[in-house]
């Protein structure tokens, strides 16, 4: 019955207060008190600031690269050592080049020996010349000859082709390797030839048309050019901008340094090339059939074979009075009179 289970309910949990309350009271005890940190405050100026990774770049750089291959014989700085302007760094063993000068004057007494022998040559012709006894085109032939072996005795010990490599240097803008070392000798002996390529160089650079001996003009810089010059060439450029724009100058120098020299040879090579059809329709049987660059090839008995030599040699003497009147340039030719075209080669 449900009324019996609450009464039970309620008388327990009255006895369970009672025993409670005859329970004796037990006294409490204060924790200790807790440990604390004191810090006396201080007033100073602080600095707020953040890590980040960089890199460092010097300003300057210089690669230092020999010019010569040898041995290095004594090294003349301590790693880590900073260096100064002109400061020796290495020695390299000097027998190998000293045999090498020794071996280059014994072969400038060869070319001397015959810059001398072409000059006596020359005089010996112009002299028989005068009597009747050689030709105007073999006086000419040993002028050129002379003046050939000179221009390389003058200035790179009767090389020629060391003069060549620098010929070919002052025409293309050459400023390293060995092309670029011989440029230093063509400034000191042709100061005025160089000025001259030289100035062309720095017209094309700055956009402008330079012209032939006869004046034969060189196009002009396209839009595009100009467009990438001018953008490298601004205060806001950046520095992909501005080396794109001086790579564009430095090749548009280099061309117009070469087409003051190429096209002034092409105005010689066309008043030549004009002399010599003129002079062979005199010449039976001969005929021009090939003109490239530097080659000419005519057809002709071989009878009259040294006559054509004499006619190119001639004519080559007569375009060079007409393009360059007052330089002392010369424009050698030299015939070579055979049966088959391998055979000049």
């Amino acid at each position: 019955m449900p009324m019996p289970r609450h009464l039970s309910i309620v008388l327990l949990s009255a006895s369970v207060l009672a025993v409670a309350a005859c329970e004796k009271e037990v006294a409490r005890v204060a924790p200790p008190p807790p440990k604390v940190t004191v810090a006396h405050p201080e007033v100073r100026e602080l600095v707020e600031y953040d890590q980040y990774n960089g890199w460092i770049d010097a300003t300057d750089t210089v690669e230092v690269r020999a010019r010569v291959r040898g041995h290095i014989q004594k090294i003349d700085f301590t790693d880590g050592e900073i260096v100064k302007k002109d400061q020796l760094l290495f020695e390299l063993d000097p027998r190998p080049f000293e045999a090498n000068v020794a071996r280059a004057n014994d072969q400038l007494k060869i070319y001397q020996a015959q810059t001398t022998a072409a000059q006596k040559e020359e005089a010996r012709l112009k002299e028989l010349l005068s009597k009747g006894g050689s030709s105007q085109s073999q006086v000419d032939k040993a002028e050129a000859d002379r003046k050939d072996a000179a221009l390389a005795n003058d200035g790179f010990g009767g090389d020629r082709a060391h003069a060549k490599v620098a010929m070919l240097g002052a025409m293309y803008g050459a400023t390293s390797g060995e092309a670029g070392r011989l440029l230093a000798t063509l400034r000191a002996r042709y100061p005025d030839a160089m000025a001259c390529v030289e100035n062309a160089a720095r017209q094309g650079e700055g956009g402008g048309v330079v012209y032939s001996i006869l004046g034969r003009a060189c196009p002009p810089p396209s839009q595009a050019w100009r467009e990438v010059v001018e953008l490298g060439s601004g205060q806001d450029a950046t520095d992909p901008e501005r080396r794109r724009a001086s790579q564009y100058a430095r090749d548009r120098g280099r061309f117009t340094r070469n087409f003051v020299v190429q096209a002034s040879a092409a105005d010689w090579a066309s008043v030549w090339l004009s002399g010599v059809r003129r002079d062979l329709t005199a010449v039976a049987g001969a005929e021009l059939v090939f003109f490239q660059h530097d080659e000419l090839i005519v057809h002709v008995p071989s009878a009259n074979a040294p006559t054509v030599a004499e006619v190119t040699i001639a004519a080559a003497e007569a375009a060079r009075r007409l393009v360059f009147p007052t330089s002392s340039v010369t424009t050698p030719v030299r015939p070579v009179i055979v049966d088959c075209y391998a055979d000049a080669k």
